[in-house]
């Protein structure tokens, strides 16, 4: 066999002349295969009952019940056995009788041991395959079963009224979901600049309270990356954090830490700990862990943030649309994608002018307590009376729509809390570079056109 196998191919010889199997027992014993040899085909049925085969080595003319007769019965338990035919009595009629019960192969007696060995050889081969598929098919299903069941909690987290209360959802579903026996949530503290664990489970939790780390910390002399997952796996000299020996309860082979970014900062970490065997391979895991990281990382941004907008004169205010977006896509690039959107205050009645607007609300007020949602690196931020223009650099589809419904939430409370406002509604309309276009006037005239489409008129030019 050229390829490892996870476990040995199992064989079952069935043969009426007892030298033969003796001979073929021990020779493929001798070559890694899991045989037993049978001179009874009866008593080889029963045996097969009882326990599947790999593979089914067995004569073709026998007493008690021929070669034919076997394999029919077995293809009543299992249709997916690999067998092969042995016969002195080759004829045309038995071998299309083989065809016909799907055999493997079909050896002609007296043969050499290398031959059948080559046979056998091919057979365990195409079960290595078979063995490879199924393992890659049930890895893509729980794969695609978990991250599905990671979106579906995803859009359950942002109507949860506290940090903790999400937090201790997103281990329940780690743990019971998913089946993690360790993990724990690690938040970045502006006072401390460390990342102390908020939230634990299993192992973790042997740590104790105040347990963190800071952004030059080692673990097992292994830098943790703010930027990529770092996983170590049973460590030689124990397991140590900095200078410091970790003691846990419980076994503890393999830890990975994700860090959870928003907006180009690292907020937090996500840790998990394998204790035995893991559920996913390393690259599988970390390919998880990290949906689940983008996926909770706008929740970090309540409390944490870094960086601020881009504050603007007067004068700037003033500057025409297009040249905004011309700016900023040149400043580019040749990989970073830029998402700009508007995010205007319509009356309600089609009668409201624009003094009535300025008059019954005041853009800058009624503005401010949503742009702290968009802070970072790459923010452009534009006022025009009752309309807010925002351009971000680099955010993925999902937390610029989770951004923008936050804001649109924000904004309609304030018109709602504001009785002479509360007849305005908030309309919306985002385009994106590359994707849209790359020409900035093209850009914004297709922005204009989005949200003329989006309530039917325009009240500013």
């Amino acid at each position: 066999m050229s390829h490892e196998l996870t476990s040995p191919v199992t064989v079952m010889v069935v043969d009426d002349e007892s030298y033969i199997v003796e001979m073929l027992t021990a020779y493929l014993e001798d070559h890694g295969y899991d045989v037993e040899g049978y001179t009874n085909p009866l008593e080889a049925l029963d045996r097969y009952r009882q326990k599947t085969f790999d593979l089914i080595v067995t004569d073709l003319k026998m007493d008690e019940m021929s070669g034919t007769e076997l394999v029919d019965q077995i293809r009543k338990k299992d249709a997916d056995t690999l067998i092969i035919i042995m016969t002195g009595f080759a004829s045309i009629q038995s071998a299309i009788r083989a065809i016909q019960q799907e055999v493997y192969d079909y050896l002609q007696k007296p043969f050499k041991l290398a031959e059948i060995n080559a046979v056998i050889g091919r057979a365990a081969e195409k079960l290595l395959l078979q063995r490879e598929n199924d393992a890659l098919h049930r890895r893509i299903d729980k794969m695609l079963a978990d991250i599905t069941l990671l979106y579906d909690v995803s859009n359950i987290l942002y109507q949860v009224p506290t940090f903790e209360t999400a937090m201790d959802m997103v281990l329940d579903t780690l743990s019971e979901g998913i089946k993690v026996t360790s993990a724990a949530i690690f938040k970045y503290e502006t006072a401390t600049k460390r990342y102390d664990m908020t939230h634990a489970r299993g192992i973790w939790e042997s740590l104790g309270e105040g347990f963190g780390f800071t952004a030059e910390s080692t673990i097992c002399n292994q830098q943790i990356s703010p930027a990529q997952a770092t996983v170590v796996s049973n460590p030689p000299d124990g397991w140590r954090l900095n200078d410091q020996t970790l003691r846990t309860d419980g076994e503890l082979e393999q830890c990975i830490l994700i860090p959870i970014q928003y907006q180009n900062s690292t907020v937090g970490f996500l840790g998990i700990c394998n204790g035995g065997h893991p559920i996913y391979e390393k690259d599988d895991a970390v390919k998880l862990y990290s949906v689940l990281a983008t996926q909770i990382a706008p929740l970090f941004h309540e409390t944490y943030s870094h960086g601020s907008a881009h504050e603007l004169s007067a004068a700037e205010i003033t500057e025409p649309g297009h040249l905004v977006v011309q700016d900023a896509i040149q400043n580019l690039g040749p990989h970073d994608t830029q998402s700009f959107f508007l995010m205007k205050l319509m009356p309600h009645s089609q009668n409201a002018g624009e003094d009535e607007i300025n008059l019954e609300i005041h853009g800058e007020r009624l503005f401010e307590p949503i742009r702290d949602i968009f802070t970072g690196e790459g923010i452009t931020m534009r006022q025009y009376f009752d309309t807010l223009f925002v351009g971000v650099r680099n955010w993925d589809t999902v937390s610029l729509e989770l951004a923008q419904e936050k804001a649109r939430s924000r904004l309609e409370a304030e018109l709602n809390d504001n009785p002479p406002a509360s007849d305005y509604s908030v309309v919306l309309a985002t385009v994106n570079y590359p994707r849209d276009g790359r020409d900035g006037a093209g850009l914004y005239r297709l922005l204009v056109k989005r949200i003329l489409n989006a309530n039917n008129r325009l009240l500013i030019d």
